[in-house]
């Protein structure tokens, strides 16, 4: 048989063009989902500057939606130095990047150093309108989803430090404006072909012969089934033959006396197949004991229980396909307190949240008013605030996030980085307590009647204490 060799050749997938000038950014980050099993091979960005700057292209498995500000669950899988351009023709390398069937794979492309240029991808990017499940561009093997754009980053730093003038950049936060490349392309190959033999197998046609042999052949073993021979024996065998396997044809009439079996069998007759129809009478001799294990029907009853078990039943056979989502269920949701009022300001603030189902809180984005000199700190307690607002002890930190300055109009609200923050995790009803202070500059805050509620459908905010002035974290006023 001969097999004909698959198609390695490359396809290639077309991002959105535009006449439009795009939009700049140090770094954008995306998702593929493929719809056949594919190997990502090169990108091709346009738009980029011809001045040497140095990239790093990272990836993971799985989206990048709960990764985008962790570094550690990333990995390097190329880095280029003194890249340009004009002689690369903006194409990034790196190599093949496996994507199974209906599964995701992330990337970030990152350019870490410009030698004090600036601009690196001069309108290489475009706004989107859907970050959480809008698709970017699209053929029949893959799916570019609407991603996230960068600033501000550097090889210490590849994600930034949290803001959206070093760090994530979007309009509206995770949820919101999202952003992708501009007139790129994406090359990859198709990974569902088989590799063909070096060389194609030759089978002997078996010869057939038209004059019988003179004498019978013997096996060493039996056959599987009988011979048939064209030309029967002309004396009968003086002792009837024995078959190993039952005839295909049975006779049409019952023998008049039963056969019976020289040697009983050692184990009883088990079938591999259940009955299609149960007798219609019960045994009239049941057996005494139950048996060890229950019984396993090979096809659902016709008529199920009405009444649901007490216990999920459990599947031995794993499903033919897994299900698929475009987004995880770690999506990220905020919570926004009162946005009227006036310019309070204040070194704290202490609220209480309450959840109304199981949420883990990861973050908080800060108003302020711009200036030097931000070090945010961040402690929990367990419960409502009650008397312990000047009560250190009472307190765990989740951690700190310092900022040597802050524009009070580029990256407002500054939202402190995760990954700096250890997350707590709330049931459903649960009350939890915060206590945010800023070292060296105040923040803004919303004066509010304690006990004032700001709510969604997965959490609430409670106004509580600020802190103004104070001398220490936990100053007595």
């Amino acid at each position: 048989t001969s097999s004909a060799a698959p198609s390695y050749a490359r396809e290639t997938l077309q991002t959105r063009t535009t006449d439009e000038g795009g939009n700049d950014g140090y770094g954008v980050m995306f998702d593929i989902v493929a719809n056949r099993p594919v190997e990502v091979h090169n990108i091709y960005l346009s738009g980029m500057q011809s001045y040497p700057m140095n990239i790093k292209i990272f990836t993971r498995s799985g989206s990048h939606y709960d990764a985008y500000d962790d570094i550690s669950k990333w990995e390097v899988i190329q880095s280029y130095t003194n890249f340009t351009a004009d002689t690369n023709g903006g194409r990034l390398s790196f190599p093949p990047q496996f994507i199974g069937v209906e599964q995701t794979r992330a990337f970030y492309i990152a350019i870490v150093e410009t030698y004090g240029e600036i601009w690196p991808l001069l309108g290489g990017l475009l706004p989107g309108i859907n970050y959480r499940d809008g698709i970017w561009a699209n053929d029949t093997a893959i799916n570019l989803m609407e991603g996230l754009k960068f600033f501000g980053i550097s090889e210490e730093k590849p994600m930034g430090i949290g803001t959206t003038d070093s760090g994530v950049y979007l309009l509206e936060g995770p949820g919101g404006t999202s952003y992708n490349m501009k007139d790129a392309r994406i090359e990859y190959s198709l990974a569902d072909t088989i590799m063909p033999s070096t060389e194609p197998t030759t089978s002997v046609p078996p010869t057939i012969s038209i004059v019988p042999s003179l004498g019978p052949t013997s096996s060493m073993s039996p056959s599987s089934s009988p011979s048939i021979s064209s030309m029967p024996s002309g004396s009968p065998s003086s002792t009837p033959s024995i078959s190993s396997e039952p005839s295909s044809v049975p006779s049409v009439s019952p023998s008049s006396q039963p056969s019976v079996s020289a040697m009983p069998s050692l184990e009883p007759s088990e079938s591999s197949m259940p009955t299609s129809t149960p007798s219609k009478s019960p045994s009239s001799k049941p057996s005494a004991a139950p048996s060890d294990a229950p019984s396993v029907s090979s096809k659902p009853s016709s008529v199920p229980t009405t009444v649901p078990s007490a216990a999920p039943s459990v599947s031995f056979e794993p499903s033919a396909s897994p299900t698929m989502s475009l987004m995880p269920t770690q999506s990220r949701e905020f919570l926004e307190s009162s946005t009227a009022g006036d310019r309070s300001g204040s070194f704290g603030v202490l609220f209480e949240v309450t959840a109304k189902r199981s949420i883990l809180i990861q973050t908080f984005a800060v108003k302020h008013f711009g200036g030097n000199g931000f070090n945010f700190h961040v402690f929990t307690k367990s419960g409502s605030i009650g008397s312990s607002y000047s009560d250190a002890s009472a307190w765990t930190k989740l951690g700190q996030a310092s900022y040597g300055t802050l524009s009070s109009t580029l990256n407002n609200p500054v939202t402190l980085p995760s990954q700096n923050l250890s997350p707590v995790m709330l049931n459903a009803g649960e009350t939890q307590s915060f206590y945010i202070a800023c070292v060296g500059n105040y923040f803004r805050v919303h004066e509010e009647s304690a006990g004032t509620v700001v709510e969604n459908s997965d959490a609430s905010i409670a106004a509580g204490l600020n802190k103004y002035p104070y001398d220490t974290l936990f100053h007595s006023s």
